[in-house]
């Protein structure tokens, strides 16, 4: 990562009627990403006191993220976490879809193999029946 950054204040007017104080200001930001590529991102704005108790700010800017690891490498999803299969233990009694399972061959009751969790508190992890 390698990055180059600007910032300009500029005073414009002070102590005259309406205006004790007016200040233009300027940012840029350009970074360059090994693994993305580059952007550049600035910032414009405008500090006016017409009183001594009275301060208004105008601000322009545009913001950057860089993208995490996962959001250039990973895939759109970790997991089918909304999925029931139609088949297994703990899906809702269907006589149609037991039918189905029925039909293509699927044992009723029948369980996948990896669709298990097992948690894991030391190493090596244990399985449910050391707990």
């Amino acid at each position: 990562l390698d990055e180059v950054y600007l910032e300009l204040n500029v005073p414009l007017l002070s102590d005259v009627a309406f205006a004790k104080e007016l200040t233009f200001n300027a940012a840029t930001r350009y970074s360059d990403y090994s693994n993305f590529g580059d952007t550049l991102n600035s910032k414009f704005g405008l500090t006016w006191r017409p009183l001594e108790d009275l301060l208004v700010r105008a601000t322009y800017a545009e913001g950057f993220r860089a993208p995490t690891i996962s959001d250039l490498y990973g895939g759109l999803s970790s997991s089918f976490e909304d999925y029931i299969d139609p088949c297994g233990v703990g899906a809702p009694n269907s006589v149609n879809g037991n039918a189905a399972c029925t039909n293509a061959g699927v044992p009723l009751g029948y369980t996948q193999l990896g669709q298990g969790f097992v948690p894991c508190t030391t190493y090596p992890c244990q399985t449910p029946d050391e707990f």
